[in-house]
């Protein structure tokens, strides 16, 4: 009801009230209430009137009062709006990932600040710039269509990244980025929002991945992943061609179908519970092929572990080293035996002999060692040169060979020395029976080279255990009776007789004078230059020992170095070698004579002994020699020994500042895991295989594993003997590094190689 009805009905009321009133206080007829009533209408007018006023100001006050409401709920409204606001905006602008609204006309409304750190600018640079200001020229065309479009769209969708795009830094850069949009509908028409995220990060672990992917796929070795029941959850490639399986076979594999189990103690078993006390392995196993045939691996294994430190995956990876082992296995057989008679060889002979030790010790029984020695086949080196002697020494090996019992065994020592075992001896008339059949055999003359060459041989015997518990007692024993046999007019066999023999009073009279030799400079030293085989230069000299006795004249190596080694004078001999060495070396140091490295040859057993880096050090002191130009070549038995005491020595050394080199490589039974260890840098090919290049096949396999091996392990090789330009071609095309020998230079005196450095005839 509206103010002006409700003014004239209440004036109504308030009329008939009255006139009501005033009729039943006078009691008047009802003849007389037209008169009261026309007495009561002022009365009436003037109470309506007042009633009317105060209905009006009543209807004003409510009416100001609903608008004061009004206006306080819209204020509230109004403020809920702007912190729903500054929420959103603050939302927006602590946001990780860049955003903003652009209008209609392309251009920025509004930005967060991660958007401007991504491009490079402050949030307020951007407000009103276009759209354009963040893309490369490039692609501007590109955008305008596809912004034009998308504000022409209706409805326009929801857009979110499926590719990534290129943005532009201020600086010009360009930046991996991804876009989402979505449409605003507001006061000042439609407006895009655009979320802009930066996947540069992403995109680089992308790529890590597929490298890794691509890494793991295209390996050579083959590579698995199993999970920690040992199922297969992925292979490469090699595993696939290594084990003959197929992705059909994978999902029903697990790991004991291609490994075989192993019990060893802390080896690889392929039981689910081997990761509860290990978390990785490396060392050998053996493979199973889809065909069931076994091969030799490699096998390196370890886990992957979650949050909590559970181990959620096996990576496995492994090699087929079937070829290694073969070559290994070659190797073997070629380190343990003579490469020119095919013989065991001096490591093998020794393993024999106390292998027989071994059984007569439980058998109670007896077994003869005979040292045979070919009488004056130094004169058949002379007249017909080295080839025809290793020709009789093959034929020789071949007769010893026949003479011998299937239970028998003969080795070559070297040179032309031959030891024969005799096992099962009861009587001594067995080895007189083979001694007999040996001379006999021996005695027939065999053609060589078109000429008729008859060989006899002088024996010495030994019967264990009556002459010797232990192979280095046999041996020398049956060594002494080989030159007690010899100084009877060789070609003849003689038993060992304790405190007989003439040549040990021999060894003990030139011990004696070899003591004296050291002690009265007797003795000299001799180098021989070594040349870089491709540029012809030379890169060192080996110094090398001469005696020249006061009456006997010059006494070589050959002879007293066996004297010194066997009465332990090596080590004061080599003290004198490495001392007059250094000091030569000093005094060209001080003339400008350029010899580069002075080799001086150290036997393993006095690196045994300690103290010897100790004593080198103190010579380098006196001698002012500088250690750079100092090698030290130890013989390959060394390695054989495995001692810590030598390693140690030989880190001593190193630590000087002096190279090392290891002698006679080839000639020993080597560990090749010991051998990458050692701290050396030159392997020097045994002159033996040198020689017999042109003869044996197994020589020339030999310097090519020791070259590929010396490669393999970053090492110098140097090739000793070299005597023909055959020899040096066959080096070279090895890839041998240097090379020394009769063919460049025989070893010469001080004053006569200072003229050979630096020149050499072209050889090849």
């Amino acid at each position: 009801m509206n103010y002006k009805k409700h003014v004239i009905i209440s004036g109504a009321v308030i009329a008939i009230l009255a006139a009501m009133l005033v009729w039943l206080q006078t009691g008047l007829a009802t003849t007389t209430l037209t008169m009261a009533t026309t007495a009561v209408a002022p009365l009436s007018l003037l109470i309506w009137l007042f009633y009317s006023v105060s209905a009006r100001r009543q209807w004003r006050l409510n009416h100001a009062r609903a608008e004061l409401s009004s206006s306080e709920q819209a204020r509230l409204q109004a403020e809920q709006r702007l912190k729903d606001h500054e929420q959103i905006q603050s939302m927006v602008d602590s946001h990780i990932h860049g955003f903003l609204i652009a209008g209609e006309s392309g251009h920025i409304l509004t930005c967060n600040p991660a958007l401007g750190n991504m491009f490079g600018y402050q949030p307020d640079e951007l407000i009103g710039q276009p759209l354009e200001i963040l893309l490369p020229p490039h692609i501007l065309p590109t955008h305008q269509g596809l912004f034009d479009g998308y504000i022409q769209a209706h409805p326009r969708p929801n857009l979110f990244a499926t590719r990534p795009v290129k943005g532009r830094h201020r600086n010009g850069q360009l930046i991996d980025i991804e876009l989402s949009l979505s449409p605003i509908k507001s006061s000042a028409g439609v407006e895009v929002a655009a979320t802009v995220v930066d996947i540069a990060g992403r995109l680089e672990k992308e790529r890590e991945i597929r490298t890794f992917a691509t890494a793991f796929q295209e390996a050579g070795e083959a590579m698995l992943i199993l999970n920690p029941q040992m199922q297969i959850l992925h292979v490469n490639e090699s595993f696939k061609r290594m084990t003959g399986l197929t992705d059909p076979d994978l999902p029903l594999l697990t790991c004991a179908d291609f490994l075989e189990n192993s019990h060893r103690s802390g080896h690889f078993s392929v039981q689910k519970n081997f990761f509860n006390e290990h978390s990785e392995w490396s060392g050998q196993h053996v493979a199973i092929h889809k065909d069931g045939s076994r091969f030799p691996i490699q096998l390196s294994v370890c886990t992957s572990t979650g949050p909590h430190n559970q181990v959620e995956h096996l990576i496995m990876s492994f090699i087929d080293i079937s070829e290694l082992e073969d070559a290994n296995r070659q190797l073997e057989k070629l380190a343990l035996h003579d490469c020119l008679t095919g013989l065991p060889n001096r490591v093998l002979l020794k393993r024999l002999v106390e292998a027989a030790i071994n059984r007569c010790g439980r058998r109670q029984n007896r077994f003869a060692l005979m040292f045979i020695d070919l009488d004056n086949f130094k004169y058949i080196n002379d007249a017909f040169g080295h080839m025809a002697g290793d020709e009789v020494l093959i034929k020789v090996a071949e007769l010893l060979q026949g003479s011998l019992r299937s239970d028998d065994t003969v080795a070559r020592l070297g040179g032309d020395e031959f030891v024969v075992i005799v096992e099962g001896l009861e009587q001594d008339d067995a080895v007189l029976q083979v001694s007999h059949k040996i001379m006999k055999k021996l005695n027939v003359p065999f053609s060589i080279r078109g000429e008729s060459v008859r060989v006899t041989a002088s024996i010495g015997i030994c019967v264990y255990p009556t002459d010797g518990h232990d192979y280095d007692t046999l041996l020398r024993n049956a060594d002494a009776s080989m030159y007690r046999a010899k100084d009877s007019g060789k070609a003849g066999f003689h038993f060992y007789k304790q405190g007989y023999d003439r040549e040990y009073a021999e060894l003990i009279k030139l011990d004696f004078e070899l003591h004296q030799a050291i002690e009265t400079d007797q003795l000299y030293l001799v180098y021989q230059p070594q040349y870089d085989l491709i540029s012809e230069e030379v890169v060192g000299v080996e110094a090398l020992v001469r005696w020249n006795h006061p009456e006997r004249g010059k006494i070589l190596p050959n002879v007293f170095l066996p004297i010194a080694e066997k009465m332990s004078l090596l080590p004061a001999l080599e003290e004198w070698v490495f001392r007059h060495a250094c000091q030569q070396a000093r005094q060209w140091q001080d003339s400008g004579v350029n010899f580069r490295k002075m080799a001086v040859n150290v036997t393993g057993a006095r690196l045994q002994k300690g103290s010897f880096h100790n004593e080198f050090s103190h010579i380098l002191q006196d001698t002012g020699c500088d250690p750079l130009s100092i090698e030290i070549e130890i013989t390959e038995d060394f390695i054989v020994q495995r001692s810590e005491q030598s390693l140690r020595e030989l880190n001593g050394i190193r630590a000087l500042g002096i190279t090392i080199a290891i002698d006679d490589f080839g000639t020993g039974y080597s560990s090749l895991s010991y051998l990458k260890d050692l701290p050396i840098d030159k392997l020097k090919i045994d002159r033996s295989f040198i020689q017999d290049l042109h003869l044996d096949s197994g020589s020339q396999k030999i310097i090519t594993a020791l070259v590929a091996l010396a490669r393999g392990l970053d090492l110098r090789i140097i090739a000793e003997g070299v005597e023909n330009p055959e020899q040096v071609r066959f080096l070279i095309g090895k890839g041998c590094n240097e090379v020394q020998g009769f063919l460049y230079s025989q070893p010469v005196e001080a004053h006569e190689i200072e003229a050979q450095l630096g020149y050499v005839h072209a050889l090849h």
